[in-house]
Protein backbone atom coordinates (compact mmCIF):
# COMPACT_ATOMS: atom_id res chain seq x y z
CA UNK A 1 0.00 0.00 0.00
CA UNK A 2 0.74 3.42 -0.32
CA UNK A 3 2.19 5.48 2.64
CA UNK A 4 -0.33 6.81 4.61
CA UNK A 5 1.56 9.55 5.70
CA UNK A 6 1.76 11.18 2.38
CA UNK A 7 -0.98 13.42 1.09
CA UNK A 8 -3.17 12.88 -1.78
CA UNK A 9 -2.35 14.91 -5.25
CA UNK A 10 -4.42 15.30 -8.14
CA UNK A 11 -5.95 12.53 -10.38
CA UNK A 12 -3.98 11.71 -13.24
CA UNK A 13 -5.02 10.67 -16.56
CA UNK A 14 -3.23 7.46 -15.75
CA UNK A 15 -5.23 6.91 -13.09
CA UNK A 16 -8.59 6.93 -15.04
CA UNK A 17 -7.27 4.81 -17.88
CA UNK A 18 -6.26 2.24 -15.20
CA UNK A 19 -9.62 2.00 -13.30
CA UNK A 20 -11.50 2.33 -16.98
CA UNK A 21 -9.97 -0.94 -17.72
CA UNK A 22 -10.05 -2.41 -14.78
CA UNK A 23 -13.83 -1.75 -14.56
CA UNK A 24 -14.48 -3.04 -17.94
CA UNK A 25 -12.80 -5.97 -17.20
CA UNK A 26 -14.72 -6.85 -14.23
CA UNK A 27 -17.80 -6.08 -15.99
CA UNK A 28 -17.17 -8.29 -19.02
CA UNK A 29 -18.71 -11.76 -17.54
CA UNK A 30 -21.75 -10.47 -16.14
CA UNK A 31 -22.04 -7.77 -19.77
CA UNK A 32 -20.74 -10.96 -22.24
CA UNK A 33 -23.07 -13.74 -20.11
CA UNK A 34 -25.63 -13.81 -23.03
CA UNK A 35 -22.61 -14.74 -25.35
CA UNK A 36 -21.42 -16.76 -23.34
CA UNK A 37 -24.59 -18.77 -21.97
CA UNK A 38 -25.43 -18.88 -25.79
CA UNK A 39 -22.01 -20.41 -26.96
CA UNK A 40 -22.21 -23.37 -24.17
CA UNK A 41 -26.01 -24.12 -25.59
CA UNK A 42 -24.98 -24.23 -29.15
CA UNK A 43 -21.05 -25.41 -28.93
CA UNK A 44 -21.27 -27.88 -25.72
CA UNK A 45 -24.93 -28.79 -25.83
CA UNK A 46 -25.71 -27.58 -22.31
CA UNK A 47 -29.35 -27.62 -21.71
CA UNK A 48 -30.53 -23.41 -20.79
CA UNK A 49 -31.17 -24.56 -16.88
CA UNK A 50 -27.52 -25.98 -17.01
CA UNK A 51 -26.31 -23.00 -18.99
CA UNK A 52 -27.96 -20.69 -16.36
CA UNK A 53 -26.09 -22.75 -13.17
CA UNK A 54 -23.10 -21.76 -15.03
CA UNK A 55 -23.89 -17.83 -15.58
CA UNK A 56 -25.07 -18.23 -11.05
CA UNK A 57 -21.29 -19.50 -10.63
CA UNK A 58 -19.39 -17.08 -11.95
CA UNK A 59 -21.20 -13.63 -11.13
CA UNK A 60 -21.79 -15.49 -7.43
CA UNK A 61 -17.81 -16.26 -7.25
CA UNK A 62 -17.32 -12.60 -8.55
CA UNK A 63 -20.07 -11.27 -5.23
CA UNK A 64 -18.41 -13.79 -2.81
CA UNK A 65 -14.83 -13.16 -3.56
CA UNK A 66 -15.60 -9.05 -3.02
CA UNK A 67 -17.04 -9.49 -0.03
CA UNK A 68 -14.63 -12.07 1.40
CA UNK A 69 -12.03 -10.44 0.25
CA UNK A 70 -12.91 -6.59 1.87
CA UNK A 71 -11.50 -7.01 5.00
CA UNK A 72 -8.13 -7.38 3.82
CA UNK A 73 -8.32 -5.71 0.58
CA UNK A 74 -6.21 -2.74 1.65
CA UNK A 75 -3.21 -4.90 2.32
CA UNK A 76 -2.59 -5.62 -0.70
CA UNK A 77 -1.11 -3.48 -3.92
CA UNK A 78 -3.96 -2.52 -6.43
CA UNK A 79 -1.36 -3.35 -9.47
CA UNK A 80 -0.98 -6.76 -7.73
CA UNK A 81 -4.79 -7.78 -7.48
CA UNK A 82 -5.63 -6.35 -10.84
CA UNK A 83 -3.13 -8.13 -13.09
CA UNK A 84 -3.33 -11.62 -10.99
CA UNK A 85 -7.20 -11.31 -11.27
CA UNK A 86 -7.59 -10.56 -14.98
CA UNK A 87 -4.74 -13.89 -15.72
CA UNK A 88 -7.05 -15.53 -13.62
CA UNK A 89 -9.74 -15.00 -16.18
CA UNK A 90 -8.57 -15.02 -18.80
CA UNK A 91 -6.77 -18.61 -18.15
CA UNK A 92 -10.71 -19.64 -17.20
CA UNK A 93 -11.83 -18.57 -20.29
CA UNK A 94 -9.08 -20.47 -22.20
CA UNK A 95 -9.30 -23.62 -20.55
CA UNK A 96 -13.74 -23.37 -21.25
CA UNK A 97 -12.80 -23.40 -25.19
CA UNK A 98 -10.42 -26.28 -24.65
CA UNK A 99 -12.15 -28.60 -22.03
CA UNK A 100 -14.53 -31.32 -23.26
CA UNK A 101 -18.40 -31.35 -22.57
CA UNK A 102 -18.60 -31.98 -19.08
CA UNK A 103 -20.95 -29.98 -16.28
CA UNK A 104 -18.07 -30.00 -13.66
CA UNK A 105 -14.99 -28.56 -14.89
CA UNK A 106 -16.87 -25.73 -16.61
CA UNK A 107 -18.41 -24.93 -13.21
CA UNK A 108 -14.78 -25.30 -12.28
CA UNK A 109 -13.55 -22.35 -14.78
CA UNK A 110 -16.78 -20.54 -14.08
CA UNK A 111 -15.73 -20.13 -10.41
CA UNK A 112 -12.04 -19.22 -11.18
CA UNK A 113 -13.20 -16.40 -13.44
CA UNK A 114 -15.68 -15.49 -11.04
CA UNK A 115 -13.17 -14.78 -8.52
CA UNK A 116 -10.33 -13.47 -11.29
CA UNK A 117 -13.07 -10.51 -11.89
CA UNK A 118 -13.84 -9.99 -8.09
CA UNK A 119 -9.94 -9.50 -7.82
CA UNK A 120 -9.92 -7.34 -10.66
CA UNK A 121 -13.39 -5.21 -9.52
CA UNK A 122 -11.46 -4.42 -6.25
CA UNK A 123 -8.74 -3.59 -7.80
CA UNK A 124 -10.83 -0.75 -9.55
CA UNK A 125 -11.94 0.32 -6.31
CA UNK A 126 -9.52 0.73 -4.40
CA UNK A 127 -6.83 1.86 -6.82
CA UNK A 128 -9.38 5.26 -7.10
CA UNK A 129 -10.38 5.40 -3.34
CA UNK A 130 -7.87 7.33 -2.58
CA UNK A 131 -8.18 9.39 -5.44
CA UNK A 132 -8.69 13.82 -4.58
CA UNK A 133 -12.33 13.55 -6.09
CA UNK A 134 -13.46 9.91 -6.45
CA UNK A 135 -16.72 10.67 -7.97
CA UNK A 136 -15.16 12.17 -10.94
CA UNK A 137 -12.48 8.98 -11.44
CA UNK A 138 -15.43 6.45 -10.24
CA UNK A 139 -17.31 8.66 -13.26
CA UNK A 140 -15.30 8.62 -15.59
CA UNK A 141 -13.82 5.05 -15.13
CA UNK A 142 -17.38 3.76 -15.92
CA UNK A 143 -17.30 6.07 -18.55
CA UNK A 144 -13.89 4.14 -20.13
CA UNK A 145 -15.63 0.47 -19.03
CA UNK A 146 -18.81 1.05 -21.01
CA UNK A 147 -16.78 1.95 -24.08
CA UNK A 148 -14.67 -0.77 -23.46
CA UNK A 149 -17.68 -3.81 -22.87
CA UNK A 150 -19.24 -2.08 -26.38
CA UNK A 151 -16.45 -3.02 -28.22
CA UNK A 152 -16.04 -6.24 -26.64
CA UNK A 153 -19.88 -6.85 -27.75
CA UNK A 154 -18.89 -6.32 -31.71
CA UNK A 155 -15.79 -8.22 -31.22
CA UNK A 156 -17.20 -11.84 -29.94
CA UNK A 157 -19.93 -12.17 -32.76
CA UNK A 158 -17.08 -11.87 -35.34
CA UNK A 159 -14.81 -14.37 -33.13
CA UNK A 160 -17.55 -16.54 -32.76
CA UNK A 161 -17.62 -16.82 -36.77
CA UNK A 162 -14.03 -17.81 -37.08
CA UNK A 163 -13.63 -20.28 -34.40
CA UNK A 164 -17.05 -21.76 -34.17
CA UNK A 165 -19.92 -21.46 -31.02
CA UNK A 166 -16.98 -21.43 -28.54
CA UNK A 167 -16.06 -18.41 -29.89
CA UNK A 168 -16.84 -16.04 -27.67
CA UNK A 169 -14.26 -18.07 -24.79
CA UNK A 170 -10.80 -17.02 -26.42
CA UNK A 171 -12.09 -13.43 -27.98
CA UNK A 172 -12.63 -12.52 -23.76
CA UNK A 173 -9.36 -13.66 -23.05
CA UNK A 174 -6.98 -12.74 -25.40
CA UNK A 175 -8.78 -9.17 -25.15
CA UNK A 176 -8.32 -9.37 -21.18
CA UNK A 177 -4.32 -9.99 -21.76
CA UNK A 178 -4.66 -7.36 -23.93
CA UNK A 179 -5.67 -4.22 -22.19
CA UNK A 180 -4.19 -5.52 -18.64
CA UNK A 181 -1.08 -3.80 -19.14
CA UNK A 182 -2.86 -0.60 -18.51
CA UNK A 183 -3.82 -1.72 -15.14
CA UNK A 184 -0.07 -0.99 -14.32
CA UNK A 185 -1.17 2.40 -14.47
CA UNK A 186 -2.40 1.73 -10.59
CA UNK A 187 1.09 3.13 -8.86
CA UNK A 188 -0.16 6.29 -9.67
CA UNK A 189 -2.94 6.55 -7.27
CA UNK A 190 -2.58 8.98 -4.81
CA UNK A 191 -1.50 8.01 -1.34
CA UNK A 192 -3.24 8.71 1.63
CA UNK A 193 -3.32 11.77 4.13
CA UNK A 194 -4.57 9.88 7.13
CA UNK A 195 -5.83 6.17 7.98
CA UNK A 196 -9.55 5.76 8.08
CA UNK A 197 -10.66 4.19 10.84
CA UNK A 198 -9.75 0.33 11.46
CA UNK A 199 -13.41 -0.84 12.25
CA UNK A 200 -14.65 1.23 9.68
CA UNK A 201 -16.97 -1.96 8.34
CA UNK A 202 -18.93 -2.40 11.30
CA UNK A 203 -19.87 1.58 11.65
CA UNK A 204 -23.36 2.57 11.56
CA UNK A 205 -22.96 4.83 8.63
CA UNK A 206 -21.20 2.17 6.78
CA UNK A 207 -23.51 -0.34 7.44
CA UNK A 208 -26.36 2.27 6.31
CA UNK A 209 -24.85 3.00 2.87
CA UNK A 210 -24.11 -1.04 2.49
CA UNK A 211 -28.14 -1.46 3.27
CA UNK A 212 -29.28 1.37 0.70
CA UNK A 213 -26.88 0.20 -1.93
CA UNK A 214 -28.08 -3.71 -1.92
CA UNK A 215 -31.71 -2.45 -1.73
CA UNK A 216 -31.33 -0.75 -5.01
CA UNK A 217 -29.50 -3.20 -6.88
CA UNK A 218 -31.97 -5.68 -5.68
CA UNK A 219 -35.17 -4.40 -7.07
CA UNK A 220 -33.59 -2.37 -9.78
CA UNK A 221 -31.86 -5.71 -11.03
CA UNK A 222 -35.35 -7.41 -10.73
CA UNK A 223 -36.58 -4.98 -13.02
CA UNK A 224 -33.54 -4.65 -15.55
CA UNK A 225 -33.65 -8.75 -15.69
CA UNK A 226 -37.12 -8.47 -17.29
CA UNK A 227 -36.81 -5.11 -19.42
CA UNK A 228 -37.06 -7.34 -22.95
CA UNK A 229 -39.85 -9.01 -22.14
CA UNK A 230 -41.34 -5.72 -21.08
CA UNK A 231 -41.02 -4.67 -24.40
CA UNK A 232 -42.06 -8.20 -25.87
CA UNK A 233 -45.67 -8.08 -24.03
CA UNK A 234 -45.99 -4.49 -25.59
CA UNK A 235 -45.83 -6.03 -29.00
CA UNK A 236 -42.94 -3.44 -29.31
CA UNK A 237 -40.71 -4.82 -32.94
CA UNK A 238 -38.15 -7.17 -31.58
CA UNK A 239 -35.33 -4.90 -33.62
CA UNK A 240 -36.96 -1.82 -31.69
CA UNK A 241 -36.65 -3.28 -28.45
CA UNK A 242 -33.06 -4.29 -29.20
CA UNK A 243 -32.40 -0.71 -30.62
CA UNK A 244 -33.97 0.57 -27.13
CA UNK A 245 -31.90 -1.47 -25.07
CA UNK A 246 -28.73 -0.50 -27.30
CA UNK A 247 -29.44 2.75 -27.12
CA UNK A 248 -29.56 2.42 -22.92
CA UNK A 249 -25.43 2.48 -22.91
CA UNK A 250 -25.05 5.82 -24.39
CA UNK A 251 -27.23 7.07 -21.44
CA UNK A 252 -25.27 4.85 -18.79
CA UNK A 253 -22.07 7.24 -20.33
CA UNK A 254 -24.27 10.54 -20.00
CA UNK A 255 -25.41 9.25 -16.35
CA UNK A 256 -21.70 9.14 -15.66
CA UNK A 257 -20.86 12.13 -16.87
CA UNK A 258 -22.91 14.12 -15.27
CA UNK A 259 -21.59 12.42 -12.22
CA UNK A 260 -18.27 13.44 -13.27
CA UNK A 261 -18.75 17.16 -13.80
CA UNK A 262 -21.45 17.15 -10.05
CA UNK A 263 -18.49 15.24 -8.37
CA UNK A 264 -17.32 17.49 -5.23
CA UNK A 265 -19.26 20.45 -6.63
CA UNK A 266 -22.62 19.63 -5.26
CA UNK A 267 -23.61 18.52 -1.77
CA UNK A 268 -23.47 14.65 -1.42
CA UNK A 269 -26.92 13.93 0.23
CA UNK A 270 -28.84 16.31 -2.33
CA UNK A 271 -26.92 14.26 -5.09
CA UNK A 272 -27.79 11.00 -4.03
CA UNK A 273 -31.23 11.45 -3.17
CA UNK A 274 -31.65 12.86 -6.89
CA UNK A 275 -30.07 9.52 -8.16
CA UNK A 276 -32.45 7.60 -5.97
CA UNK A 277 -35.49 9.32 -7.10
CA UNK A 278 -34.67 9.76 -10.87
CA UNK A 279 -34.04 5.76 -10.56
CA UNK A 280 -37.20 5.11 -8.69
CA UNK A 281 -39.71 7.16 -11.34
CA UNK A 282 -37.37 4.93 -14.64
CA UNK A 283 -38.70 1.64 -12.53
CA UNK A 284 -41.95 3.06 -12.64
CA UNK A 285 -42.33 4.24 -16.06
CA UNK A 286 -40.84 0.65 -17.75
CA UNK A 287 -43.26 -1.26 -15.27
CA UNK A 288 -45.92 0.57 -16.23
CA UNK A 289 -44.93 1.37 -19.98
CA UNK A 290 -47.85 1.09 -22.45
CA UNK A 291 -46.24 1.90 -25.58
CA UNK A 292 -42.47 2.63 -27.49
CA UNK A 293 -42.45 5.74 -26.08
CA UNK A 294 -42.98 5.05 -22.57
CA UNK A 295 -40.95 1.95 -22.68
CA UNK A 296 -38.10 4.14 -24.25
CA UNK A 297 -37.90 6.84 -21.91
CA UNK A 298 -38.35 4.00 -18.83
CA UNK A 299 -35.02 2.31 -19.97
CA UNK A 300 -33.60 5.26 -21.35
CA UNK A 301 -33.60 7.30 -17.94
CA UNK A 302 -33.04 4.17 -15.88
CA UNK A 303 -29.30 3.80 -17.22
CA UNK A 304 -28.71 7.40 -16.41
CA UNK A 305 -29.88 7.37 -13.30
CA UNK A 306 -28.60 3.80 -12.33
CA UNK A 307 -25.06 5.07 -14.08
CA UNK A 308 -25.06 8.43 -12.41
CA UNK A 309 -26.04 6.55 -8.83
CA UNK A 310 -23.44 3.85 -9.17
CA UNK A 311 -20.74 6.17 -8.90
CA UNK A 312 -22.26 8.32 -6.63
CA UNK A 313 -22.57 4.81 -4.21
CA UNK A 314 -18.54 4.20 -4.96
CA UNK A 315 -17.62 7.77 -3.84
CA UNK A 316 -19.47 8.24 -0.47
CA UNK A 317 -17.70 4.21 0.28
CA UNK A 318 -14.40 6.18 -0.86
CA UNK A 319 -15.83 8.66 1.52
CA UNK A 320 -16.05 6.66 4.61
CA UNK A 321 -12.57 4.11 3.79
CA UNK A 322 -10.39 5.58 1.26
CA UNK A 323 -8.46 2.14 2.07
CA UNK A 324 -11.36 1.01 -0.57
CA UNK A 325 -12.56 -1.78 2.20
CA UNK A 326 -16.00 -0.20 1.94
CA UNK A 327 -16.43 0.27 -2.03
CA UNK A 328 -15.21 -3.59 -2.40
CA UNK A 329 -17.43 -4.95 0.15
CA UNK A 330 -20.56 -2.79 -1.29
CA UNK A 331 -19.65 -3.83 -4.91
CA UNK A 332 -19.53 -7.83 -4.05
CA UNK A 333 -23.08 -6.86 -1.74
CA UNK A 334 -24.49 -5.01 -4.86
CA UNK A 335 -23.63 -7.77 -7.24
CA UNK A 336 -24.90 -10.28 -5.34
CA UNK A 337 -28.11 -8.47 -4.77
CA UNK A 338 -28.25 -7.90 -8.18
CA UNK A 339 -27.97 -11.72 -9.03
CA UNK A 340 -30.49 -12.54 -6.21
CA UNK A 341 -33.45 -9.65 -7.91
CA UNK A 342 -34.02 -11.75 -11.02
CA UNK A 343 -35.01 -14.90 -9.70
CA UNK A 344 -37.26 -12.66 -7.60
CA UNK A 345 -38.38 -10.74 -10.66
CA UNK A 346 -39.24 -13.96 -11.93
CA UNK A 347 -41.67 -14.91 -9.44
CA UNK A 348 -43.21 -11.68 -9.36
CA UNK A 349 -43.58 -11.74 -13.18
CA UNK A 350 -45.19 -15.40 -12.83
CA UNK A 351 -47.85 -14.74 -10.22
CA UNK A 352 -48.44 -10.60 -10.79
CA UNK A 353 -47.74 -8.28 -13.35
CA UNK A 354 -44.63 -6.50 -14.94
CA UNK A 355 -46.39 -2.99 -12.89
CA UNK A 356 -45.91 -4.90 -9.46
CA UNK A 357 -42.18 -5.59 -10.77
CA UNK A 358 -41.97 -2.08 -11.26
CA UNK A 359 -43.36 -0.85 -7.91
CA UNK A 360 -40.38 -3.29 -6.16
CA UNK A 361 -38.11 -0.97 -8.42
CA UNK A 362 -39.34 2.13 -6.91
CA UNK A 363 -39.80 0.92 -3.33
CA UNK A 364 -35.98 -0.40 -3.41
CA UNK A 365 -34.50 2.91 -4.45
CA UNK A 366 -36.60 5.06 -1.65
CA UNK A 367 -37.87 2.46 1.16
CA UNK A 368 -34.21 3.49 3.18
CA UNK A 369 -34.03 6.59 2.81
CA UNK A 370 -36.15 7.66 6.33
CA UNK A 371 -34.19 5.29 8.13
CA UNK A 372 -30.62 4.97 6.31
CA UNK A 373 -30.05 8.42 4.78
CA UNK A 374 -29.34 10.63 8.11
CA UNK A 375 -26.96 8.19 9.29
CA UNK A 376 -24.75 8.76 5.83
CA UNK A 377 -25.84 12.19 6.35
CA UNK A 378 -24.09 12.96 9.58
CA UNK A 379 -21.12 10.98 9.11
CA UNK A 380 -20.65 12.56 5.98
CA UNK A 381 -20.83 15.96 8.03
CA UNK A 382 -18.91 15.03 10.94
CA UNK A 383 -16.09 13.89 8.22
CA UNK A 384 -15.81 17.20 6.62
CA UNK A 385 -15.63 19.14 9.57
CA UNK A 386 -12.74 16.96 10.84
CA UNK A 387 -10.96 17.51 7.17
CA UNK A 388 -11.95 20.98 8.07
CA UNK A 389 -10.30 21.33 11.58
CA UNK A 390 -6.88 19.00 9.97
CA UNK A 391 -6.34 21.33 7.21
CA UNK A 392 -6.21 24.40 9.57
CA UNK A 393 -2.71 26.05 10.73
CA UNK A 394 -1.47 27.05 13.78
CA UNK A 395 -1.02 30.52 12.84
CA UNK A 396 -3.82 31.30 10.80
Amino acid sequence: MTSASAARTSDSIALILAVAVASGIAHLGTSTMPFQVGALMDGRGLSASLAGVFGLFEIGALAISMILLSPVVHRFSSVTISLAGAALAALAHAIMFLIPTTLPPLLACATLAGIGYGLVFAAAITGASTARNPDRVYALGNVGAILFIVVMMMIIPLASARLGAMGAFPAIAALILIVAPAMLRFRSRPALLTPPPARVLSQPATIALLVMWACYSLGTGALWSFAERIGTRLAIDPEMIATILSASTACGVLGSVVAALIGGRLPRVPAMLVGLAGTALSCVLMGYADGTVSFALGVLTYWIFYMYQYALFLGTAAMFDAEGRLGTLGGGCERLAFAVGAPIGGLIVDHGSFGMLGLLGFASCIITIPVCMPIVARTLRQRAAATDRSHESPDR
